[in-house]
């Protein structure tokens, strides 16, 4: 029962890296096009 607890944490930290590390590269992304 432990384990599907730390696997639920570890797919919420998880999703929330990936939107952010997204967030982050459309930023990136954005700026270099606007910069060029």
């Amino acid at each position: 029962m432990e384990f599907v607890v730390v696997c639920a944490v570890y797919y919420q930290y998880w999703v929330v890296f990936c939107r952010v590390f997204f967030t982050v590269l459309k930023r990136s992304i954005v700026a270099n096009s606007s910069g060029f």
